[in-house]
């Protein structure tokens, strides 16, 4: 069994904090679109769906009524760092379940799944690659925070990843491990690890060396360093899965391809409300909401 595991602290306030993006659709109508495509169209493997919040943010009376209509389990937790309130990550990778499982699958909220997945889970962890990296901020995360990963062995020509990944994903290996945050699926005995991992390079959002975007991508450079670290026994996602609209062409790629769609990104949901219009609307509205 796969403990599926989804962030969502409210942001009532709408404030701006480093590590968030602030969407045209609030973060719990986020997790309904995702609860309910997960819902309709994953079936092929058992899961338990759980949501994680900062214990600092409670839900209000509308959304504590929608959210008590799905079937979940709801954690509060402290935040993994003072400064990110609503980055609960490492809290949820790492946080005993009630539901006992084989692996854990983060997912953001920003997310609708379309088509059955497939993952192996003979691997210790498995993610999908992130855009394009900037190399300067990738290595100082790596040797500021003690990742010391050796990059030399991978082609550093290559900066953006993702789009390598997707045009051949037989030479993953040589890809520069940058993943996006926003999916990873990892065996349950290692997830503690991964946290302690992820927990590491956390300071980075605040930290006073980096630019504005080095403090937004520091913790998600840390955290591809964490799963590198982690263990060598691991895949790509398959392409399809954690597909990243803002940077891909559905219609190039095949709707009928995609299994997890990612609207990460400023203006993201707009592009998801126009091109998978139908769904978003559908999913949005089931069990209640």
């Amino acid at each position: 069994m796969i403990n599926i595991i989804i962030p969502c602290t409210p942001n009532y306030e709408n404030r701006n904090v480093i590590n968030t993006i602030n969407k045209g659709i609030d973060i719990v109508t986020q997790f309904i679109v995702l609860y309910n495509s997960i819902k309709k169209n994953w079936k092929s493997f058992e899961y338990k769906i759980n949501l994680f919040h900062n214990k600092d943010y409670p839900f209000n009376d509308y959304d504590k009524s929608r959210l008590s209509k799905l079937e979940i389990d709801i954690y509060a937790v402290e935040a993994d760092y003072e400064h990110s309130p609503f980055a609960v990550k490492c809290g949820g990778i790492s946080h005993k379940l009630k539901n006992s499982g084989t692996h854990r699958l983060y997912l953001d909220p920003d997310m609708i799944a379309l088509n059955e997945p497939m993952f192996d889970l003979s691997c210790d962890w498995q993610a999908m690659y992130a855009g394009s990296s900037n190399l300067s901020i990738f290595n100082y995360i790596n040797e500021k925070y003690g990742y010391n990963i050796d990059c030399k062995k991978y082609d550093l020509t290559i900066r953006n990843p993702y789009k390598a990944y997707m045009q051949n994903k037989n030479e993953y290996k040589k890809l520069i491990p940058h993943f996006n945050g926003g999916a990873v699926l990892v065996k349950e005995s290692l997830c503690g690890k991964l946290a302690e991992l992820g927990l590491k390079s956390m300071g980075s959002c605040v930290d006073t060396n980096l630019s504005n975007n080095g403090r937004h991508m520091g913790p998600q450079y840390g955290f591809a360093f964490s799963l590198v670290s982690l263990s060598e026994n691991w895949k790509p996602f398959e392409p399809g899965f954690n597909y990243l609209l803002k940077i891909s062409n559905p219609t190039s790629f095949g709707i009928n391809n995609i299994k997890l769609v990612h609207y990460c990104g400023r203006g993201g949901d707009r592009i998801a409300k126009k091109i998978f219009k139908e769904a978003f609307e559908a999913y949005s509205k089931l069990m209640g909401s």
